[in-house]
């Protein structure tokens, strides 16, 4: 964010695969960007009003920076008691009462988004009034909703309304066919969370309410990873939630995360884990664990993050100088400048090639606190804010790459004539990213980079490249 006039607003800022600053657009809105995706005619974007910290919204604006759509999620107060006219309603009878979780949202945490089937999916936490109690206080807890709209903000789809509990961070990805979503509860459960969605066929029964075909047929399950993660049901927990990638088979799946050993008490019963690890857990397209894989000790890992990189998985994982709160039970919920990042890459069968390999020797300040994620040309990018407050774009150096017949792009159901679309070699129904040469009708997907083109050993940084953006002002949130 820039400062204008002392008002503090969000800018989106494009560039190029290699940094090179394209456009700067100012939204001359204030608010927390929770997620932001590129779609074919622009962006879309999940917004925490700054003003109004009860007001959550999405917007979608096109490459010439007009609005496309502005959604209204949440639209309240820090004590609501019903549902407003404005915000993202379901209903779960003809009386018109919401469903579980959606009387009276407000005060919306986190969230991601995603795109698929010519949906956005998004998936939230918030808080929900459910309410008076015995003694005459509030009962309010959070949880998260995921719910699907067209490219158009409307025709919404509900999948759930109340998922983990709480809802500590969400992942979101989709893979072709289905929407994915993973969330890190400290309650309920203490665990993460896993769910797979359509996004766009409802059931046959429609919202008893409305008559409207708007539900959706959803699995989950909270019991992917073995054990639990202990937690305390108020806002901490003894792991860390890393991201869902698919990998080259379009079948298998891969969840990165950690998690400590650790002793707990919630509502007076003592939780334990024995479990210690840094970790990936391999899973197929109806969410079940083909096996799960220790990579390192998870002890005092604060963030883990993973990326796509050729048929290759690249890991970055952040080390904690030992911040431990309440009552050192539970590693510090933000990172610190102490903390120190490291890398490592792992075949599709999570084999150690390389690493681990530090990166303070080249970033010495905050490490890495956005999402990674894949570009279209298979480089794993990431931005940073360091402690000068200069935004970084950090990237690696692009996966060797293979023309594939450009009669299989137009087949494909994603391509739209655009200069990139999403496939798999291996199965043109599944989700890849991937670019069009124009001049000769080709298709550039990924294949294996193998372990000799990482480009680094255990001191050199050369495959990491970094283009300073713009000074932007950085402000310190309280998380409750």
């Amino acid at each position: 964010m820039y400062a204008e006039a002392n008002v503090m607003y969000l800018h989106v800022l494009t560039i190029d695969s290699n940094g090179q600053q394209i456009s700067d657009f100012n939204l001359t809105k204030s608010g927390f960007p929770f997620s932001i995706i590129s779609v074919g005619w622009g962006w879309v974007a999940l917004i925490k009003d700054f003003q109004n910290p009860d007001y959550l919204y999405l917007l979608g604006v096109d490459t010439n920076n007009n609005i496309v759509f502005n959604r209204t999620l949440i639209n309240s107060n820090s004590a609501p008691t019903n549902y407003t006219s404005d915000q993202l309603i379901f209903f779960q009878d003809a009386k018109g009462t919401p469903a579980f979780g959606m009387n009276a949202m407000f005060d919306p945490s986190s969230g991601r988004l995603a795109m698929g089937k010519n949906r956005i999916a998004v998936h939230f936490a918030h808080y929900n009034f459910f309410g008076y109690l015995s003694d005459g206080t509030r009962n309010d807890h959070t949880g998260d909703t995921l719910f699907t709209v067209n490219m158009k903000g409307q025709d919404e789809k509900i999948s759930f309304s109340w998922g983990a509990s709480h809802s500590l961070t969400q992942n979101l990805f989709y893979n072709g066919d289905r929407f994915m979503s993973a969330a890190l509860g400290d309650a309920y459960p203490m665990n993460v969370f896993f769910s797979t969605v359509d996004g766009l066929n409802p059931k046959a029964t429609p919202d008893p309410t409305t008559g409207l075909y708007n539900i959706l047929n959803y699995q989950q399950t909270m019991t992917l990873l073995p054990d639990i993660i202990t937690g305390d049901g108020g806002g901490f927990a003894n792991g860390r939630l890393g991201n869902i990638l698919e990998l080259s088979d379009g079948q298998t799946f891969v969840f990165s995360y950690a998690r400590r050993k650790s002793w707990t008490t919630f509502l007076g019963t003592n939780y334990s884990s024995l479990i210690d690890e840094l970790g990936l857990s391999f899973f197929d397209k109806n969410l079940n664990l083909l096996k799960d894989v220790s990579l390192l000790q998870g002890q005092w890992v604060n963030q883990v993050q993973s990326c796509r990189y050729g048929k290759n998985i690249f890991i970055s994982y952040v080390i904690s100088n030992k911040h431990l709160i309440l009552n050192n039970t539970f590693l510090e919920d933000t990172l610190s400048p102490d903390d120190v990042q490291y890398f490592i890459l792992v075949d599709e069968q999570g084999n150690l090639l390389n690493g681990p390999l530090l990166l303070q020797a080249f970033m010495p300040d905050l490490p890495a606190s956005d999402e990674i994620k894949m570009m279209a040309d298979g480089r794993c990018a990431w931005t940073v804010v360091d402690s000068s407050g200069i935004l970084n774009y950090v990237f690696l150096t692009p996966p060797d790459q293979t023309p594939t017949n450009f009669a299989d792009v137009q087949s494909s159901q994603f391509y739209n004539g655009g200069d990139f679309y999403l496939i798999n070699q291996y199965d043109l129904n599944s989700y890849k990213m991937a670019t069009v040469d124009a001049n000769n009708q080709t298709l550039t997907s990924f294949i294996d980079v193998g372990t000799s083109n990482f480009g680094i050993g255990t001191s050199d940084f050369g495959m990491v490249e970094s283009a300073l953006r713009g000074q932007i002002r950085k402000t310190k949130h309280k998380k409750e």
